[in-house]
């Protein structure tokens, strides 16, 4: 008796980068188009629908040269939509799913918590049960590449698979008997198809081709076992110009108790095409999310990641996690619709004057805080905050000297689950408390200092910090009386300062640095210093040490050595400045500066922390791309290593 044998047709989709979701992420209401499964693509995204396949290019070779300021930010980048229709397939689909992932995505978009959806596992593997009478589609990511593979029952005739192209430019078959996708972005090629039977754990391979009819494409196949499954399988081949369809920046980073990293960034994800057939969009349309990701300690795994935002762009600043695993995110964002909680302290976005950084944000932006629980799976609070005008970005010229210095600010908890955030603005009405040190603020931009309840249902006090010009506070700590220090530039030569500081008065200069110290309750300046010289400084870290001194990180153009006291390592005139003072900020415990370029910082300060031996540490990263408003970019080249340096070069 002839055992029946089964034919396959496969389509390999070979890929130059691994996918960005690591497999298909099931539509369950999170995204309002009719879309099934979606998955990310060097070079864009592949949605599957109930009979199509619809892929979204874009000129990642553009995103990369805008992000690397090879080419102008308004440039327009073009994007092209096609589908690929399966012609007289059965309209209700059942879809199957194989071999999740470990890790799972939550979707927080909009302001509908209806929307909101968590837990959904990416998947390697997709099924089409049924697509056409007796014939499954199977459609599988493994590692870099895309397969899809007709499974054709016995019996079932393959010449009912019809497939044919919308929005492509031209459709022609070249002479190896490739399928060349012409279109206006980049071209895509099927490789010849391939098929095959199987019996007895041996596969017999069937000759295959592709026809041609118009747009339609249908497959010609030499003879073979009409009572055996078949299995027929043509392979597509996309390029990219970069590891990943989507530009990813990353903001932000903090650890948990347990060792867990948390990782925050912003995606330039690429939107559903609604209108097959090329199309060209502004870059700064509103494009990107915030993205927050949970891994595991050894870095093996995602607990949870998830997307944060709504239609227009919104970026995470800072990040901290509360003793109980709760995630809280300090951002800015553009979206009226951004999700915010029902017991929110500001529950709509004020916004302001229409602004341009990286995206354009026409109606203004806000300040927003949000909180995770640890699953990351639903949201515990989440407020706007801020006033009628531009919160949350540093955008004075004379306070902006690195790369993205306009998302600046931090986000700190106390024992109790007390939110604090340092940020700026330069709105008359920010929420600040009647009883505040500074209730008003007094000159263009202004620094803010904000203490919220840990459901984010209330401002406990909020205050300006700041002078006649332009201010900006960057990094703050708690004393162990819950007493707060910040940190930050300023331009403001009436910025406030104490009798007894340690420089009671601006030391001149494009910018001095300052550190400030407000007492618990936000009614009183305790102390306050400008910390600098007649060149540009600032200070971008402060963390208190064991016996509540502040440690401080941040930058110079000072080419002397007047910033250098009592400490057994220093470079003259090195552009990066350190230091402990005195808890009334009146004396310097010890001060230093390095750097190997006179007068010139060599890197922007990313990362500030005190041990409890009161060892310091920083992070910071120089280069071309690092150039603002100063003269000539940064370079880490040169800078002191150690003998047993992981990287001395």
């Amino acid at each position: 008796m002839l055992q029946k044998l089964k034919l396959t047709f496969c389509g390999l989709l070979i890929l130059s980068s691994a996918f960005a979701d690591e497999g298909f992420v099931e539509n369950r209401g999170q995204w309002s188009e009719p879309y099934a499964f979606k998955a990310d693509i060097p070079g864009g995204t592949v949605f599957l629908e109930n009979n199509a396949f619809t892929f979204h290019l874009v000129d990642s070779r553009l995103v990369e040269d805008i992000h690397h300021k090879k080419a102008p930010y308004n440039s327009l980048i073009k994007h092209h939509a096609f589908k690929l229709n399966f012609i007289g397939a059965n309209e209700n689909i059942a879809f199957e799913t194989k071999d999740p992932a470990h890790h799972y995505y939550n979707y927080y978009l909009g302001n509908d918590p209806s929307r909101w959806k968590t837990g959904i596992y990416p998947t390697s593997t997709v099924i089409y049960k049924n697509l056409y009478n007796g014939i499954d589609l199977l459609v599988h990511i493994s590692g870099r590449n895309l397969k899809y593979e007709f499974h054709v029952s016995p019996g079932v005739d393959p010449n009912i698979i019809r497939m044919e192209t919308e929005g492509i430019d031209e459709l022609r078959i070249d002479r190896e008997g490739n399928l060349i996708f012409e279109n206006s972005v980049e071209n895509l090629v099927e490789n010849q198809p391939v098929a095959y039977q199987t019996r007895k754990d041996k596969r017999y391979e069937v000759n295959a081709r592709f026809k041609i009819e118009g747009n339609a494409i249908t497959y010609e196949l030499d003879k073979h076992d009409r009572n055996l499954p078949l299995i027929i399988d043509p392979e597509i081949v996309f390029s990219s110009y970069s590891g990943s369809n989507s530009d990813n920046w990353g903001f932000t980073a903090t650890p948990d108790k347990e060792g867990h990293l948390y990782a925050g960034g912003i995606v330039f994800g690429t939107g559903y095409p609604t209108t097959s057939g090329a199309f060209d969009v502004s870059f700064n349309q509103g494009n990107y999310d915030v993205a927050i990701s949970k891994y595991d300690k050894e870095g093996e795994f995602l607990h949870f990641s998830t997307y944060l935002g709504d239609s227009e762009a919104e970026q995470p600043h800072s990040m901290i996690v509360n003793a109980q695993g709760n995630l809280y995110v300090m951002g800015t964002t553009g979206s009226k619709g951004f999700p915010v909680t029902s017991n929110a302290f500001e529950d709509e976005f004020i916004g302001g004057p229409p602004i341009t950084i990286i995206s354009d944000y026409d109606d203004g932006v806000d300040l927003f805080v949000t909180a995770f629980n640890p699953e990351g799976t639903a949201l515990i609070g989440s407020t706007f905050l801020g006033g009628s005008n531009t919160d949350g970005l540093n955008t004075a010229n004379s306070l902006r000297y690195n790369y993205a210095d306009q998302y600046r600010g931090e986000i700190t908890l106390d024992d109790d689950g007390n939110v604090y955030i340092a940020s700026s603005t330069y709105s008359d009405d920010f929420p600040t408390s009647n009883n505040a040190f500074s209730p008003n603020r007094i000159g263009l931009q202004d620094a803010v200092v904000v203490k919220l309840t840990p459901s984010l249902n209330n401002v406990i006090w909020g205050t300006y910090l700041g002078g006649s010009s332009n201010d900006a506070a960057y990094g703050l700590d708690l004393a162990s009386d819950n007493s707060v220090y910040v940190g930050g530039g300023t331009s403001s030569s009436t910025f406030p300062s104490s009798s007894t500081s340690l420089y009671a008065e601006y030391q001149g200069g494009r910018a001095d640095g300052y550190i400030a110290h407000i007492s618990n309750d936000g009614t009183s300046l305790l102390h306050s210093t400008f910390y600098g010289t007649n060149q540009y400084d600032q200070i971008y870290f402060v963390k208190l040490d064991q016996s509540d001194r502040p440690n401080l990180f941040g930058q110079t153009e000072h080419s002397n050595s007047d910033l250098i006291y009592n400490a057994q390592f220093s470079l003259s005139g090195g552009g990066q400045i350190l230091g402990v003072l005195s808890s009334d900020l009146s004396s310097r415990i010890w001060t230093t500066q390095f750097g190997n370029f006179p007068g010139r910082p060599n890197i922007s300060p990313t990362a500030f922390l005190v041990d409890v031996c009161n060892a310091v540490y920083i992070s910071g990263w120089g280069g071309p791309l690092n150039q603002e408003i100063q003269n000539s970019a940064s370079t880490v080249f040169g800078l002191p290593t150690t003998q047993d340096a992981l990287r001395s070069n």
